[in-house]
């Protein structure tokens, strides 16, 4: 991720060969948000950073402003972007994250740090997503999507890991 412009505690963005405007808001956590913008949208900010208060204003229009809107905004755009998969695999994707709330927004989160936790880490029958990651040929996405299989069939999932999950 490189920030292009700061501004009253908002930030323009570039990741992915995209540009998005990111601020923090959420009534229950101070959570990174962000949307993206167009190539001339961030030109023109760059040069009048005002500007990015009225694409939040004009953004306030077209989206329900919730932390739910901003979790799915910011996964699918990974998936998407780096991952490189369909906008109908990211949506699907999604909506298997949403199973469990706590799972779906630790994987927002490393989304939007780019890094995995360091406190209040998620352990599923003992595992990790970043452990996964680490010793398994699973992605990040995949990771996540194991710790929702470790807790739907933990016996099943367990002597699949157990059995030779492909390793590094």
């Amino acid at each position: 991720m490189k920030v292009l412009k700061e501004y009253k505690g908002c930030q323009l963005i570039e990741r992915y060969n995209k540009l998005y405007v990111r601020f923090w808001g959420g009534r229950d956590d101070n959570m990174a948000c962000e949307f993206p913008i167009t190539q001339e949208q961030a030109n023109k900010a760059i040069d009048n950073p005002n500007l990015i208060d009225e694409y939040i204003s004009q953004e306030k229009k077209n989206v329900e402003w919730i932390a739910e809107t901003f979790y799915e905004i910011g996964i699918v755009e990974y998936i998407i972007n780096a991952l490189e998969k369909s906008s109908e695999y990211a949506k699907k994707a999604y909506e298997k994250l949403c199973k469990y709330k706590d799972i779906r927004n630790e994987f927002y989160n490393y989304v939007m740090n780019e890094e995995f936790p360091k406190e209040k880490v998620i352990s599923v029958e003992g595992h990790t997503a970043e452990e996964l990651c680490n010793t398994t040929r699973l992605n990040i996405l995949g990771a996540y999507n194991y710790l929702i299989y470790l807790r739907d069939n933990p016996d099943e999932s367990l002597a699949n890991l157990k059995a030779g999950l492909p390793v590094k």
